[in-house]
């Protein structure tokens, strides 16, 4: 794009962009006041204490030992680090203040993204309306436990999404490296494209660069790692991401109701996006290149909800980026009525009107929040809800067209 048509898609799209933003600000202002944030000192097991010490081990010569795996997850901390040198913020509000930024880039990625993918402005509200108001999306769950590193994934992730979609392949191999050192999810996948690029590549012989540019983007984010390890070792010896994957393999093989939690995390964080979605692909089983590219990439989402660590939930929704674009491309061409469908039928899972509760003061309505931990009732009742959902998409999108032939 020169950059005249940069200037003209800018001018067409500039009051999108200032409505963009200040509906994001006020949402995050909204948020901010309603939503309590997690007491760290109370909660010593969570994320958060791991990534305060990164923070203070670049702050202070005495060095404290970081667990496995967040000792290489370096970016986020050293940033809030220097929000905190420049203008003398406390490590908490310089982690809030960081994510605050990256959500702004986030949503202006996105929308850079779907605008060039044709997608319909009514759908692209939509898709921000789920990002914003999700109880476990990039405003609320990160303003009730904001000393994280998962905020700027939104952005990596999107920028890899517009990277490949305008094939720039060679920028991303600094973006991976750069999002390595953020957190290390971003070889997986690297590694998943790349397989899809070298079985495109042995099968039509025509997309060399990008098996090339893959390729060496994945040599350089493991040099990155393995930098990392060797200067911010783990406070485990002998400790690597296979173990995890293993552990939890172990899990699910031995308590088989973790699928059921698994599938139900997965539609509490999507809800009928995923599954209408679903259904109209397959009715028209084709893909197109772009469409094979984030499928994958969703897929692999959904599988490190289920293999790379305990939170589901909050795992499988940070595919966003990928599982929401994918939910856009088939829903852009579909009827009003589905549209309708899918956002009434979609918004309860929102929990708009309640706040993340404390998990230090009432334990057990925290993890009635989080189908990975709450009772086999609760997990049964949004498991069954997604199923009248799965009949409601079925008659909509199948029945009811052929009853009309």
């Amino acid at each position: 794009m020169s950059f005249l048509e940069k200037s003209s898609w800018l001018k067409r799209n500039v009051l999108h962009l200032i409505i963009l933003v200040s509906g994001t600000l006020a949402i995050l202002a909204y948020f901010r006041y309603t939503q309590l944030t997690l007491n760290y000192q109370e909660a010593p097991l969570f994320d958060g204490n791991q990534y305060l010490k990164v923070y203070q081990n670049f702050r202070s010569e005495t060095k404290k030992t970081v667990s496995f795996p967040y000792n290489t997850r370096i970016l986020v901390p050293f940033l809030a680090l220097e929000i905190s040198n420049f203008l003398g913020f406390t490590a908490l509000k310089s982690f809030e203040y960081l994510n605050y930024i990256f959500t702004i880039l986030s949503v202006l990625s996105l929308f850079i993204l779907w605008k060039n993918l044709k997608i319909k402005d009514p759908l692209i509200a939509v898709g921000f309306f789920w990002l914003l108001f999700h109880w476990t999306g990039i405003l609320r769950l990160n303003q009730f436990d904001p000393i994280t590193v998962d905020v700027p994934l939104y952005f990596f992730q999107t920028l890899l999404l517009i990277l490949l979609w305008s094939k720039r392949y060679v920028w991303i191999i600094p973006t991976s490296m750069i999002s390595t050192a953020q957190k290390e999810s971003m070889i997986g996948l690297l590694a998943i494209l790349f397989a899809l690029e070298l079985w495109r590549f042995w099968k039509h012989r025509s997309n060399r660069d990008t098996v090339i540019f893959l390729f060496l983007s994945i040599i350089f984010s493991v040099l990155t790692k393995a930098y990392l390890d060797y200067n911010y070792p783990p406070a485990e010896e002998g400790k690597f991401f296979h173990t995890t994957i293993l552990l939890r393999a172990m899990q699910v093989l031995l308590d088989p109701f973790l699928l059921i939690r698994w599938i139900t995390a997965i539609f509490v964080a999507f809800g009928a996006f995923i599954i209408t979605s679903l259904c109209l692909k397959i009715k028209d089983f084709r893909f197109t290149e772009f469409e094979q590219q984030i499928g994958v990439l969703s897929i692999t989402y959904f599988l490190f909800g289920l293999f790379a660590g305990g939170d589901i939930l909050r795992i499988v929704f940070l595919g966003f980026p990928f599982i929401m674009t994918f939910c856009l491309l088939q829903l852009k061409n579909a009827s009003e009525k589905v549209w309708l469908l899918v956002i009434f039928s979609s918004f309860p899972l929102l929990r708009v009107r309640k706040s993340i509760p404390s998990p230090t003061k009432n334990w057990t309505g925290f993890t009635e929040w989080y189908p990975e931990y709450a009772s086999q009732t609760t997990v049964l009742f949004y498991f069954a809800y997604g199923v009248v959902i799965v009949a409601l998409a079925y008659f909509f999108l199948f029945r009811s067209k052929s009853s009309k032939t």
